[in-house]
């Protein structure tokens, strides 16, 4: 047991002396394919094979460090919305959304939108469920498989216009016509009964 504590205490502190050294140099980290054999379980060791340091022009170096392989990336996607639910705009069957697009911690990373909606922060969005997804990239354009997504829902929850009935008179026989009205987001509306539309 003691054992295990003191390996432990190796690790950490080889790797508070390896970042310290990274960011006096202006290097960050970027994970690699773990192997394997540590797919699922994570290890203490001071020799790891699967990370790299990339440094400003792209120059690389092996890391003494070792990482949990669950995980995509050492880095995070920061203000991922959660989903969104508006009301339609009045008189029309969209609603503009805003929302703050999520960053990366990437040092010269970017988060690029590839849902392929054409529907983006301060579009109109249409009546109905939109989802919007983000990618995470690091500073050579290149994914990390890290991704935000969350849907954008406008509801319909305006009324069609209320339309006017007309008297409808006649001699011996009168025949009244159905009304039409206007909806937004459904146009034109023809009115329906189940009575009688003629009366003699």
């Amino acid at each position: 047991m003691k054992r295990k504590y003191f390996f432990k205490f190796l690790y950490i502190l080889s790797s508070l002396l390896f970042c310290s050294s990274l960011l006096a140099n202006n290097f960050y980290l970027k994970r690699s394919p773990a192997p394997s054999s540590n797919n699922d379980t994570p290890y203490y060791g001071l020799i790891s094979d699967y990370a790299r340091v990339f440094g400003e022009n792209n120059e690389s170096a092996s890391a003494n460090l070792n990482f949990n392989t669950n995980s995509n990336s050492f880095f995070t996607i920061n203000g991922c919305p959660g989903p969104i639910s508006i009301n339609n705009d009045s008189g029309l069957c969209t609603a503009f959304v805003n929302y703050s697009i999520p960053t990366t911690d990437i040092p010269s990373g970017s988060m690029v939108q590839i849902d392929g909606t054409g529907y983006s922060s301060g579009s109109a969005f249409p009546v109905g469920i939109t989802t919007q997804t983000w990618e995470e990239r690091d500073a050579s354009n290149v994914a990390t498989g890290n991704t935000c997504s969350f849907t954008v829902t406008v509801n319909d929850n305006e009324d069609p216009v209320t339309p006017s009935l007309a008297d409808v008179t006649g001699e011996c026989s009168a025949t009244a016509t159905a009304p039409t009205t206007t909806d937004a987001c459904a146009g034109t509306i023809t009115g329906t009964t189940s009575d009688p539309l003629t009366y003699n």
